[in-house]
């Protein structure tokens, strides 16, 4: 893919749950709103999602008030179903403007401006992350150091962060979306590992060079992330065994899998430019195999996703424009393209 800068995978083992699966509609421009409606079209997409939300709509009118990003977005997919069902409805017609949606978006995030270019990733985190502060069904509890114990197994260490981090984010975005990281850092002092297990909603990928001429793929992409860093220098690693500052190793692994992966291309540098760079994918009817990144010590399983939403970037990083393609459900072998006027 060329220029793609979000994509959005799901577990091959997961089944539509909607009889008739929203095959979308248009978002109308509303000033620079490219970004935000790319997005939309996403999660529109994203058939778990998509199909809790519309079932709770009633609840979600009797709870939520007007300042609800959850309410705005189920009464966005609930005028997109009844779209689709209007036989006298043509598809070029089949366009709304997400106003609320729009002013809610902008509302919450920092440092974003109305009618001004905006980052599509940081929108896609602050949707996600309302959605589940909204829609948790439990209150945060009082602040609980994790301590390591180093005669631990992995097993257990990744239940107690796991079952820390859920305590207070139980939602059916955590459900869907959430996965976990396990880190490892070894003390080149002591030779002893520090451990931490952290939640995740979406990956960012780096995009290496070219090798022998040939554009990386998204596999490439990951053998990046996961590749051993050394923490040296600035970066040095300060141990909590032997308490030096010290040259370390940091190891990534996958311990927990999300339903959902959401994947985000690191296209722009720290320059401020614009890595237009070609990233190969296997297509929507061929699978992603990432059992090799899922850790060792984690339970073993197989690990397949399928492509099923992306959002292009065309331009640079000044300015541009945001496209999202999205698999429409009828077709396992199909993408629709969803772009945003």
């Amino acid at each position: 893919f060329h220029g793609s800068v979000i994509m959005s995978l799901h577990r091959t083992s997961l089944t539509p749950l909607l009889p008739y699966p929203i095959a979308g509609a248009g978002f109308n421009n509303l000033g620079n709103t490219c970004f935000l409606n790319a997005v939309l079209q996403c999660l529109v997409h994203t058939d778990q999602l998509q199909t809790f939300l519309l079932r709770n709509l009633p609840a979600f009118r009797q709870h939520f008030g007007a300042q609800s990003l959850t309410l705005a977005l189920t009464e966005v997919l609930q005028v997109i179903w009844r779209m689709q069902r209007d036989p006298h409805m043509c598809a070029r017609d089949r366009t709304i403007s997400p106003v609320t949606l729009h002013r809610l978006v902008i509302q919450w995030l920092e440092n974003f401006e109305p009618f001004r270019q905006q980052d599509a990733h940081e929108a896609l985190r602050h949707i996600i992350t309302q959605l589940g502060d909204e829609l948790s069904t439990r209150k945060p509890p009082a602040y609980q150091e994790l301590k390591e114990s180093p005669h631990e197994t992995d097993l257990n260490i990744s239940k107690r962060w796991w079952d820390n981090w859920t305590s207070h984010n139980t939602s059916v975005i955590s459900e869907i979306f959430a996965g976990q990281l396990k880190s490892v850092v070894q003390c080149r002092h002591c030779r002893q590992d520090s451990r931490t297990f952290d939640p995740f909603l979406d990956l960012s990928l780096p995009i290496p060079s070219p090798t022998q001429g040939q554009y990386p793929t998204v596999f490439d992409c990951f053998e990046e992330l996961f590749a051993p860093e050394k923490l040296e220098a600035s970066n040095a690693h300060r141990c909590d065994h032997c308490q030096s500052l010290s040259m370390a190793m940091k190891q990534l692994s996958i311990f927990r899998f999300p339903k959902i992966l959401v994947l985000h291309l690191k296209r722009f540098n720290n320059l401020g430019s614009k890595i237009d760079m070609f990233v190969n994918f296997p297509a929507p009817n061929q699978l992603l195999d990432l059992t090799m990144f899922l850790d060792r010590n984690a339970p073993q399983e197989t690990v397949h996703y399928r492509l099923y939403s992306i959002i292009h970037h065309y331009g640079r990083a000044t300015g541009g424009h945001y496209v999202a393609c999205c698999h429409n459900g009828t077709q396992s072998s199909s993408m629709t393209t969803q772009s945003t006027p």
